[in-house]
């Protein structure tokens, strides 16, 4: 992602990049399944630290300097609610359901942040992306990276085929599944946003067709970006 900051306006640019940086704390601490107790402080953690957030009391170094008026309430309850969720979801619906309020939560913020209104798009957006980067660094974790249980069965496998060769029919068909879920960028989202959902659906496309193999952005990445940066 930091590779196309550069192409948020300046006035916006040190925002986005803490914003990107607490969007990334945030994903991880939910997603975090090594080990549950983990999780669970890890997110607890957090949860308490956005709502000091809200009263100005910050003990991390992204809390300082916010924009005023954020819904840090909100975000600190959806963390806590879905980095408990502990149910492998049994289709893509499921999947999604499980992640609404924390996606929601997220996408309203950012708005917020970036000064302007929470719009559908940005809320499927962020939903795909935490389903996404789920899927590319969780597959050899406990929770399977929240891939759907039924694409599992589609191919007779079990969960813990997720990380191995055998698996890669089931990172196709999900990866498909979230691309077409996946908005296209639009001038109804901020930069960041635009430029996220943007990186989102290359790295999509790409497990598709390759999905043994680290995605990398290269010189089209950048100039579409670009593209999509001067979109608004």
């Amino acid at each position: 992602m930091g590779l196309v900051l550069r192409f948020v306006p300046a006035p916006q640019r040190e925002s986005a990049v803490a914003w990107g940086a607490l969007l990334s704390e945030l994903r991880e601490t939910a997603f975090e399944h090594s080990d549950a107790r983990v999780t669970q402080a890890k997110a607890g953690w957090w949860a308490e630290e956005l709502l000091r957030f809200g009263k100005g009391e910050a003990r991390h170094p992204l809390g300082r300097d916010l924009p005023a008026g954020l819904p840090w309430v909100e975000l600190a309850t959806a963390l806590a609610r879905v980095a408990g969720e502990g149910e492998r979801a049994a289709d893509p619906a499921e999947a999604f359901e499980q992640i609404a309020p924390f996606a929601d939560a997220l996408a309203r913020l950012e708005a917020l942040w970036f000064g302007a209104r929470p719009e559908p798009a940005a809320v499927a957006s962020v939903a795909v992306h935490l389903l996404a980067q789920r899927l590319v660094h969780g597959r050899a974790d406990d929770d399977a990276a929240r891939v759907p249980m039924n694409l599992f069965a589609r191919h007779g496998l079990t969960p813990s085929a997720l990380g191995e060769e055998r698996g890669e029919p089931v990172v196709r068909d999900w990866s498909l599944a979230l691309r077409g879920h996946a908005p296209e960028p639009g001038p109804g989202m901020v930069v960041f946003r635009r430029l996220r959902a943007g990186l989102d659906r290359e790295q999509l496309a790409y497990l598709q067709r390759h999905p043994g193999r680290p995605w990398q952005p290269g010189p089209l990445t950048v100039w579409r970006s670009w593209r999509l940066a001067r979109a608004g």
